[in-house]
């Protein structure tokens, strides 16, 4: 790992600047952000469109490099997304 110059970093509320290259904080919306965002304001909801919201918002799959925990978390996200069909 590349070591970087403190004196080239300059952080400014949600954005960080590192050796002139912008970064930004990116955090993944809570469930109840994700279903509030496509539900808001209204009074009925299609337990699909709660299933395909739930379905989007879970995160994908963990590529497989010989950790055993990857076969488990794969499997309890496979497992969660056919329950939601």
């Amino acid at each position: 790992m590349t070591e970087t110059d403190i004196s080239k970093v300059l952080i400014e509320g949600d954005t960080a600047t590192i050796n002139g290259v912008k970064y930004k904080r990116v955090e993944e919306p809570t469930l109840y952000e994700a279903l509030d965002e496509v539900f808001y304001g209204t009074n009925y909801v299609h337990r699909e469109e709660i299933c395909d919201v739930v379905e989007r918002w879970l995160p994908d799959e963990l590529e497989y490099d010989g950790e055993e925990y990857h076969l488990g978390w794969n499997d309890a996200l496979r497992s969660i997304k056919e329950k939601l069909q």
